[in-house]
């Protein structure tokens, strides 16, 4: 009778986690079939702002992507968030070759804390430039030639307050990465999907854009607001203002692509971090995808022992099938429309490391802080 129980849990759980994939994976056909608008008349200027701590060895590939925009009225602001390397000094030689280049030391007001590291650099940075458009990435990214012209392009009507574009993740030679890639893949896919089904709960900070005015609309006052803020909670926020929406650049060239980590160790912090940082948006829409998810794969892994049950086994498999098919709905068309295709063989048995690591994942968020860095997120 427990195992029937059980059985009929774990079967509703499947459905209503199929019920969100298939309204991302219909959002997701609606993003990729919209054509790209055309370029705004005037172009307006755009300002890239790029946080970045210790990040010595990979900001120069960042800056070079950058610089080399087919987009002509653009400027970088590169915000060195008290690093330990010489971040600062590959910046500043930037700066010196290039105009468009500016570094800017994240000086520590006590807001840091408050705002949350990213988001105290990316509000400093934004607030130091002046473009009328403001495009963020990571400076661990390499952006397409295209990338702020294929965005800058989708805000083609005033109620546009947020836009975001693909982030991508070089799979290299090894099965780790190859697997980092493919999940990357299927989580960008169902942030798109997402946004294209009208329910905009997550996204990926390595390629956004919004207009100036909409972050002075919605970010906190450094001076009297000691509310968390980062860029999802902006996405948040615009989600739930009438005034305003929220759209994905399907463009090809609306891509930054990233590597994947190096040890299982750092991808598994690295993970840690996202899911404790989706722990903590109490938006409706995000925190139901969150906890839906967590609690099914909790599920399934539990039901592992309904497989020595008697017909008990069957509802497990379904409960699999529905997962597996569900998530390939978005997962295959991203991975294609991002070149990765070939990895799409091993979807079904990483369903396998994923069900478990999934759990391993929610089990964590709950015991301290994560560490980024060599800081953790409750550390000024």
């Amino acid at each position: 009778m427990i195992a029937l129980g059980f059985a009929v849990l774990l079967v509703g759980l499947a459905v209503l986690y199929a019920v969100q994939l298939l309204a991302f994976a219909r959002g997701l056909r609606r993003v990729l079939a919209q054509p790209l608008p055309p370029l705004p008349d005037p172009l307006p200027t755009v300002s890239v702002i790029v946080p970045a701590r210790n990040e010595a060895a990979r900001i120069d590939a960042c800056l070079a992507a950058l610089t080399a925009s087919t987009y002509p009225a653009f400027d970088v602001t590169v915000v060195d968030d008290f690093s330990d390397d010489a971040t600062d000094e590959r910046v500043a030689a930037w700066a010196e070759r290039d105009g468009r280049v500016r570094l800017l030391r994240l000086v520590d007001t006590g807001l840091a804390s408050a705002f949350g590291h990213k988001g105290a650099a990316l509000a400093a940075g934004i607030r130091a430039s002046a473009g009328q458009y403001v495009l963020s990435t990571d400076a661990d990214c390499a952006a397409h030639p295209g990338w702020i012209e294929a965005m800058v392009r989708m805000f083609n009507a005033p109620e546009v307050g947020f836009v975001a574009g693909w982030a991508k993740m070089r799979p290299g030679r090894t099965l780790l990465g190859r697997m980092q890639a493919l999940e990357f893949a299927g989580l960008v896919g169902a942030g798109a999907g997402a946004l294209g089904a009208g329910d905009p709960n997550m996204c990926n900070s390595a390629s956004l854009a919004y207009p100036r005015a909409v972050f002075e609309a919605f970010s906190p006052d450094q001076e009297t607001d000691r509310s968390p803020w980062d860029d999802e909670r902006l996405l948040h926020a615009i989600a739930a203002s009438p005034s305003y929406t929220a759209r994905f650049c399907s463009s090809p060239e609306a891509v930054v692509v990233t590597d994947p980590e190096p040890s299982f160790a750092a991808y598994f912090r690295q993970r840690r971090r996202w899911a404790a940082l989706g722990a903590a948006y109490d938006t409706p829409g995000a925190a139901y995808t969150a906890r839906l998810t967590w609690a099914f794969n909790a599920a399934l892994l539990a039901g592992v022992a309904l497989l020595a049950t008697p017909h008990a086994w069957m509802a497990w498999l379904a409960a699999l099938a529905l997962k597996a098919g569900s998530e390939a709905l978005v997962l295959v068309p991203t991975a294609r429309h991002l070149g990765l295709g070939r990895l799409v063989v091993q979807f079904v048995p990483q369903q396998l490391v994923q069900i478990p690591l999934t759990v391993a994942l929610g089990i964590a968020t709950l015991w301290g802080q994560p560490v980024w860095k060599g800081r953790s997120f409750n550390e000024p």
